[in-house]
């Protein structure tokens, strides 16, 4: 029977759906809807579209945002589009030569695993050049049999820049095999990873550098991240969205109850490495997860710096969001590895 007084609330399917209310009275069924169900991600009726979730946070619905994002991009102090290494290259002093490195060494790398990507990577190889600290880093791209488009973006990315690195595979192989490749092509005391479909903002490298460097205690930081439904959206527009997370710390209880706080790319110690080893290549979607537990149990320290500048597209089409993908099958194995912690 439908609640009189809400006709988005539907009492028989919410006590059907959602096994653990079952228990609940009338009013204690709907009195949980209101106050935490819906936080929680929790439909009230059948025809009420699921909000956005991201780590267990619930946002607006997706009707919502393509509403606000519609009304976003009339609004001329945010124009479209983000800069693009073609466009670089098209206003660049082709004269100039290679950037050089203003330090002898590197100050962190770029782990970059690149499979089917042309429809993001001149947006993304913008996104690194445009980076404020980008001649002080290593971008180590490992390109996963790219298609013509991809080869050719890439070798011009690599041919501009000096501090740029490829390793190109023949074979198929996986992200976390693409990004021990990738943190074997540079020696720099600090690694980071960026995916092609997410963006950062221009100071995104100098911050996480920052954290480390002045806090020489803390092995890994990350930050809350800015959230999008669509990859050509610019930095700008995301945040003016603000659609962003609010994480918890990370610790080693966090990581268990199933959360991989760190998530869109955090920057952390090569040593980490050296010590507990790389990312388990048996894994598709979960192994960064399972080695910031591995750090956790080490007794490693995270850090949660005060800036997001990090923007994650909620692709459904993901690795780890689609609904027949490793991403809601690894985190039980995941899990079971470490139930002796619980």
């Amino acid at each position: 029977m439908r609640h009189t007084d809400r006709t988005d609330f539907d009492e028989a399917f919410y006590r059907a759906t959602y096994e653990d209310l079952q228990h609940l009275d009338s009013q204690a069924l709907f009195d949980h809807w209101t106050q935490t169900g819906k936080s929680e991600g929790r439909r009230g009726s059948p025809d009420q579209e699921m909000p956005i979730v991201e780590l267990g946070q619930a946002f607006i619905t997706r009707s919502e945002w393509v509403e606000r994002a519609a009304a976003l991009r009339t609004n001329a102090q945010f124009p479209d589009g983000r800069q693009t290494f073609t466009s670089w290259m098209r206003t660049s002093d082709s004269t100039t030569g290679p950037a050089v490195r203003s330090l002898s060494a590197p100050r962190a790398a770029i782990l970059s695993s690149l499979y089917r990507s042309i429809d993001y990577l001149d947006a993304y190889l913008g996104n690194l050049a445009e980076q404020t600290v980008f001649a002080e880093c290593d971008v180590c791209i490992v390109s996963v049999d790219p298609v013509d488009g991809e080869r050719e973006l890439i070798n011009a990315f690599a041919d501009a820049f000096a501090n740029v690195r490829v390793y190109l595979s023949d074979k198929r192989i996986g992200i976390y095999e693409a990004w021990n490749i990738a943190a074997s092509m540079s020696d720099a005391p600090y690694l980071t990873n960026a995916n092609a479909d997410d963006l950062r903002g221009r100071r995104s490298l100098e911050v996480q550098i920052a954290g480390l460097d002045q806090n020489p205690h803390v092995d890994v930081v990350f930050q809350d991240m800015y959230l999008t439904l669509d990859p050509s959206m610019n930095w700008e527009q995301i945040v003016a969205m603000g659609l962003r997370t609010d994480f918890p710390d990370a610790t080693l209880s966090t990581l268990l109850n199933g959360l991989n706080v760190p998530h869109c790319g955090p920057m952390w110690r090569r040593r980490l490495h050296d010590e507990l080893g790389g990312f388990d290549e048996s894994f598709e979607s979960a192994a960064d997860w399972e080695f910031w537990i591995r750090c956790a149990v080490a007794g490693k320290t995270f850090l949660k710096l005060d800036e997001p500048t990090v923007a994650y597209f909620i692709n459904g089409e993901g690795m780890s969001r689609r609904k027949d993908g490793p991403g809601y099958t690894e985190p039980a194995m995941v899990l079971e590895r470490y139930r002796h912690l619980l």
